[in-house]
């Protein structure tokens, strides 16, 4: 299971991590000024045309500037709903799906005041499969990727006030009636179909169920930036709860470091009504793996973001807070290192506080993969005297994260163990 962080704990509540939790791209810091000069520059288009060419000029330039970062945020995909009705009248072996007749039909019964629906109807509704296990005397529905409901499968069995999930789990609705058998067919009470996601309401005879095919889907390719954000955007439907965002950051661990904003509104597409949403996320040099979680619908997918980098000088080592008072790292001295296979790269530095000196220093190399990173090679760093000088050589072609970590002297309901100081990149060729 993925271990989260408080970001993603934060975002799961819909509150968006602080704008000062994410480091601005230094593009944006180089357009401050230039921001500044075009809110004055483009108040009116009769005062550009009279200003010097100068001013002319730098406003032109702010403009080119502007459509440039704008240009770089990204389509990445969208929640899409497609919305269905079904009526069925009481007793009536016919009913209408989306406006087109549907024939046969096992009819709706009402019963002591109650509505119950023939569970087989669920398949010709398109949701899925619908499956008779003979041994439990139970109907199973196994829903289609695109239900978008909080459950996989769900069985209803003969004469019991319980739903069951599809390893047998009660799943318990407060005054769930029970199923009954009639004419062959297992009939199950409208107020269960609510945990397929499906809303059924009933009035004068007509039973009217309403549900949305759901489904996230991303446009495929990866996210391209040269800053230290990917910049992209969500089509969402305004009454579905935005996506989160987390990042894989080492084997089997993920954060929600991100921001989002809505950007757009009022978007409308066969009859619904969508938002875009706009996300940056902090991203490492060369791949990061990403994961949408659309928790509104049940569904996860990957997206991959690729950091050029044209400097690799001006990438900085990642501290962790308050790990630049405890080491001192002279090499590598950036964030960023391309090597050859084999190529040695030095480890050197000094551990400041007397607690650290003693050693040893912990290296994780992780690889990095479109499904995230995976275990390369895990070493110990021996200090003399609180100072460490040692080389790494990576001898398969590849994108690494590496992380030098403190002594395991942090304390831990299982034990010491150690913390993450520092983390850079290795680019090898």
């Amino acid at each position: 299971m993925n271990q989260y962080d408080s970001h993603t704990i934060a975002s799961a509540l819909r509150v968006d991590p602080p704008a000062h939790a994410v480091r601005k791209p230094r593009s944006v810091h180089k357009m401050i000024t230039a921001l500044t000069l075009a809110t004055v520059l483009s108040s009116s288009g009769a005062a550009l045309a009279g200003a010097s060419p100068e001013l002319q000029r730098s406003a032109a330039a702010v403009d080119a500037a502007l459509a440039s970062e704008q240009a770089k945020v990204q389509e990445a995909g969208s929640i899409e709903l497609l919305p269905h009705t079904m009526t069925i009248r009481m007793n009536a072996d016919s009913a209408r799906l989306d406006d087109a007749a549907l024939q046969p039909v096992a009819p709706a019964l009402l019963r002591e005041g109650r509505v119950y629906f023939p569970i087989v109807v669920l398949e010709q509704m398109g949701l899925g499969d619908v499956r008779w296990n003979k041994e439990l005397r139970q109907a199973e529905i196994h829903f289609n990727a695109q239900s978008g409901g909080a459950y996989d499968a769900l069985a209803f069995r003969d004469g019991m006030a319980m739903m069951y999930t599809a390893d047998g789990s009660e799943v318990r609705v407060p005054e769930l009636p029970a199923a009954f058998i009639e004419e062959g067919r297992l009939y199950v009470p409208i107020r269960g179909l609510a945990a397929a996601g499906i809303s059924p309401s009933y009035a004068k005879g007509t039973l009217s169920l309403t549900w949305s095919d759901k489904r996230l889907a991303l446009t495929g390719g990866p996210l391209n930036t040269e800053g230290e954000e990917a910049v992209f955007t969500l089509l969402v439907p305004e009454r579905i709860h935005a996506p989160d965002v987390l990042r894989n950051t080492a084997p089997g661990f993920w954060v929600g470091d991100y921001t989002r904003s809505v950007v757009e509104t009022g978007i409308e597409r066969a009859g619904v009504v969508y938002e875009r949403i706009e996300y940056r996320v902090p991203v490492l040099p060369g791949g990061n793996t990403l994961e949408i979680h659309a928790s509104s619908i049940h569904r996860t997918a990957q997206l991959q973001a690729i950091r050029s980098v044209e400097e690799a000088a001006d990438v900085e080592v990642a501290f962790t807070p308050g790990a630049d008072k405890r080491l001192d790292l002279a090499a590598p001295a950036a964030g960023y290192v391309r090597l050859a296979a084999g190529e040695a790269l030095p480890l050197r530095g000094e551990a400041l506080l007397e607690a650290d000196r003693q050693g040893p220093l912990h290296v994780n190399v992780y690889r990095y993969a479109p499904e995230g990173y995976s275990d390369y090679e895990t070493r110990e760093l021996r200090l003399d005297d609180g100072q460490f000088d040692e080389q790494l050589a990576i001898e398969e072609s590849g994108t690494y994260l590496v992380q030098l970590r403190s002594p395991r002297n942090q304390a831990s309901p299982g034990g010491p163990v150690s913390e993450v100081w520092a983390r850079f990149v290795v680019e090898v060729n």
